[in-house]
């Protein structure tokens, strides 16, 4: 599972659970027993519509912090180097993507991405070819969550 795709799982489950208690207090004053049961239900439900809005509109922006408790466990990890040395090459990554277009190579953006290295690393110590696979990283997991939202999009029945 992709570091974005799990941001957004808990702030859609965050969301649900905040708002169904919500949901089940007011309904509980207001209606007693069967008050509490339906606005548990409905508090939950649009508690994970706004929560998964939500972090997925933090993911569009590039939540490259997400990547921040797992960099130094990725194969292309180089020991010594720090978390500023590896943020520029995730926001890179994420930023590059193009927007609403899930499928997208990131071969298609990787000679840009080389060109610009230098001007947006920043104090990364980092040379483009070790910067490369994180930027990638980013990228491929943008990627993942797109396609899935695409899907999920498509696959939402209209009621």
């Amino acid at each position: 599972m992709s570091e974005l795709k799990k941001d957004h799982i808990l702030g859609t489950g965050g969301g649900a659970v905040a708002a169904g208690a919500v949901g089940a207090a007011i309904g509980g004053v207001v209606a007693g027993p069967p008050g509490l049961a339906l606005g548990a239900a409905a508090g939950t439900a649009i508690g994970a519509i706004l929560g998964s809005k939500a972090s997925r509109a933090v993911d569009d922006s590039g939540n490259v912090g997400a990547f921040e408790s797992s960099y130094q466990t990725m194969p292309y990890y180089i020991a010594g180097m720090g978390w500023d040395d590896y943020r520029p090459a995730y926001q890179m990554g994420l930023d590059a993507h193009p927007q609403s277009k899930a499928g997208t190579a990131f071969s298609a953006a990787r000679g840009d991405m080389e060109q610009r290295w230098d001007q947006v690393k920043g104090s990364s110590r980092l040379l483009w070819s070790e910067a490369e696979p994180a930027a990638a990283h980013a990228w491929e997991d943008l990627d993942k969550v797109r396609r899935a939202e695409a899907i999920n999009e498509h696959d939402t029945p209209v009621g």
